[in-house]
């Protein structure tokens, strides 16, 4: 009975601190808001994997290793083959996937730099053919090794 009630007292509390833009509770650090870099990082993912140009350059839909050696030649310039290649302006464009770790399986391209995981899939059943892909991103915090996403393997 106690408890029911020190949580409706909190609640109300809560309430009435919210009118003032005020909390006792302390809000999650967001790791997006702390560092740009992270969302440039993810922003220019999208862009190389939704772009026209480059997404006729990489292909549709490939499995994992093929989207690694793809992306990786798109970006670097390293290990283009069939008719991949570097994409325009590469360095300015994609300037922080240059450090990007490549790790790609049957399934999906895992890529990593420091503590900002990103993981690329094919969608097996995309609401719309012009994105067939699915980028997912992490930052790890703490004694963290590896993210969410990548516990589904």
């Amino acid at each position: 009975m106690g408890v029911v009630m020190m949580t409706g007292i909190m609640a109300i509390v809560e309430m009435g601190l919210s009118l003032s833009s005020q909390s006792l509770i302390p809000k999650p650090v967001d790791a997006y808001s702390q560092s740009s870099i992270y969302s440039k990082r993810d922003q220019q993912m999208l862009y190389l994997i939704y772009g026209e140009e480059d997404l006729e350059a990489i292909g549709r839909p490939l499995n994992g290793n093929d989207i690694c050696e793809k992306l990786r030649c798109r970006i670097t310039g390293l290990d283009c083959e069939g008719g991949n290649s570097i994409a325009d302006n590469a360095l300015d464009r994609f300037s922080e996937l240059q450090g990007l770790k490549f790790d790609g399986n049957s399934k999906e391209c895992l890529m990593a730099v420091e503590n900002h995981h990103l993981l690329i899939r094919p969608d097996s059943a995309p609401m719309d053919s012009r994105f067939p892909y699915q980028l997912f991103s992490c930052i790890l915090k703490d004694f963290s090794v590896r993210c969410p996403f990548e516990l589904d393997n």
